[in-house]
Parts: C-alpha cells; sequence; structure tokens
C-alpha cells in the first residue's frame, strides 16, 4: 500500500501522544481554554505545513470546494 495511506494514522497517533503529554504537562493555574486554543493553533500550522509539503499541485480554492 501507499504511504500516503498511513500517514493520517501516523498524524493522528502522533498528534494524541503530543496532546495528552502537553495537557498532562500544564500548569494547573493557566486558563484551560487559553491552552486548549493555543494547542490546536499549533496543531493547525503543523497541518497547513504537511498540506503544502505533501501535496504536489496545490490549489487551494479547488481543494476548499471539494470539502463537505
Amino acid at each position: 500500500m501507499n504511504f500516503y495511506y498511513y500517514l493520517p494514522i501516523i498524524v493522528v497517533i502522533l498528534s494524541n501522544i503530543v496532546y495528552h503529554n502537553a495537557t498532562k504537562n500544564t500548569p494547573q493555574n493557566v486558563n484551560s481554554f487559553l491552552s486548549l486554543t493555543v494547542t490546536y493553533f499549533v496543531g493547525c500550522i503543523i497541518s497547513l505545513a504537511l498540506y503544502f509539503i505533501l501535496r504536489k499541485n496545490i490549489d487551494v480554492l479547488s481543494d476548499f470546494k471539494q470539502l463537505n
């Protein structure tokens, strides 16, 4: 099978590991909503970077039209 078939599975597993480690290492007095926002913002940046790195023909508008 193709590597791109397994890539989403690998990303989900690694994201969960990083998320749970970040959650356990966050101090208790930090606002949980701010911590969650930063965590998802970092995940968004990494996902966007992977989109541009792994995509050969980048056509963002066409890709958005394919979303449901």
